[in-house]
């Protein structure tokens, strides 16, 4: 008993022990050193409602009171946030195991936890870093493309001009019943290429976007087609052409639409 003891004073790991409701049992200095608490305030005290936070409360509960009944198995291994005294996040990475009577019966739970939090910030720093970087990266290569840009934008707003413009001349000039199915035509044939102009932004802007880009099922022939739609005034210059190899036959990728398109362009330029 004295070892044991000695093991969780000196122990540079937290060490939990919960019952089968889910309190407080044993807490060592470690543990009561990240969580702020002096050993006698957080004894028999909730564990779920002191230190997990309210988001995931739930959920976490309901995984233990499966693990107590026997349903399930703990996670020998798993992380989640916990809160402090002051409130404060702290990541942690736990094992566990079950604490069983003389009869076999799961009395509670064993837990050792160590604080990861400066490795989960230093991890999310390099993300949001390399989120940085594919940022300008996607800015550097559509200021490559921006005659391109320009090109294609031109092409539907300069015929949306022209149609409206021969629209207008035949409202003017009213000669038959067949000028208005004319002038119907001509307006259709405008708003067709305010669309297209119009996805033409949109997709810019969903690639120029900085943040997450959320992974999707995605068709690869697509894909592909995005990625070389601004190249064709540049290839025509340079006495080039590109040839589309496209088998996908609808076959679809998990992936970032944005990301992959980002790496086909940079390889395009």
């Amino acid at each position: 008993k004295e070892r044991a003891e000695l093991y969780l004073h000196i122990s540079r790991a937290m060490i939990i022990g919960l019952d089968r409701k889910g309190s407080i049992s044993l807490i060592n200095p470690r543990g009561c050193e990240i969580l702020g608490y002096k050993e006698a305030e957080i004894m028999g005290r909730s564990w779920f409602d002191t230190v997990i936070p309210e988001a995931e409360r739930s959920a976490v509960h309901t995984v233990f009171r499966e693990v107590i009944s026997g349903e399930s198995e703990p996670l020998t291994y798993y992380e989640n946030e916990i809160l402090d005294k002051n409130g404060d996040v702290h990541y942690i990475a736990w094992n566990n195991t079950v604490q069983k009577n003389s009869d076999g019966e799961i009395i509670g739970t064993l837990s050792s936890g160590q604080d990861i939090t400066e490795r989960r910030l230093a991890e999310e720093k390099a993300r949001c870093h390399q989120q940085e970087l594919a940022h300008v990266m996607r800015l550097s290569a559509v200021g490559e493309m921006a005659t391109e840009l320009a090109h294609e934008l031109n092409q539907p707003l300069n015929a949306v001009t022209s149609y409206c413009e021969a629209a207008l001349a035949a409202l003017e000039r009213p000669s038959s019943s067949s000028a208005a199915v004319g002038v119907d035509e001509i307006m259709r044939r405008a708003i067709a290429q305010a669309s297209r102009a119009s996805d033409v932004i949109r997709h810019l802007r969903t690639f120029l976007k900085n943040g997450d880009t959320p992974k999707e099922p995605l068709d690869v022939d697509q894909l592909v087609r995005n990625a070389t739609r601004f190249f064709g005034l540049d290839i025509q210059r340079q006495d080039l052409s590109i040839e589309l190899c496209l088998d996908g036959k609808g076959s679809k990728i998990l992936a970032s639409g944005v990301q992959i398109e980002q790496v086909l362009i940079n390889l395009l330029i």
